[in-house]
């Protein structure tokens, strides 16, 4: 009686384990992303010039970041980020509209290279912020 006990002691306890290894993995966060709630100040700002229909990489990929502000003059630009297996085009990638100013957090995001696609030649505000 004493082996069936302990049988079903060790067996519950390993699907204790198990069911903890599943939600641990569930968070993991994407591609070396900051951590909630740290406090970051803006790395690097520079403007660049995307398009006329040319790809155009904004930022490389980083160790570590918190976010990445993208501001559109009046055109629109297309994305592509890390996790993405598409390069940016007329018709692939996350769109952002022109005259607008999207934060991508890292959370969300990751912190891998950023490459972008412009409809016409537009200027692109690009700020990165890294926590310290």
């Amino acid at each position: 009686m004493f082996t069936t006990t302990k049988s079903a002691v060790l067996a519950s306890l390993a699907i204790f384990a198990m069911v903890l290894g599943m939600l641990y993995s569930a968070v993991a966060l994407p591609v070396e992303a900051a951590l909630p709630n740290m406090f970051a100040r803006v790395s690097t700002s520079t403007v660049a010039i995307a398009g006329p229909q040319q790809v155009r990489t904004l930022f490389p990929a980083r160790g570590a970041c918190s976010s990445r502000n993208i501001t559109t003059s009046s055109s629109s630009i297309m994305i592509s980020f890390a996790g993405d297996i598409l390069t940016p085009s007329a018709s692939a990638g996350h769109w952002q509209a022109g005259s607008t100013t999207v934060a991508y957090d890292a959370e969300l995001w990751g912190c891998g290279p950023v490459t972008v696609f412009g409809f016409a030649s537009t200027s692109v505000t690009i700020t990165e912020t890294a926590f310290n």
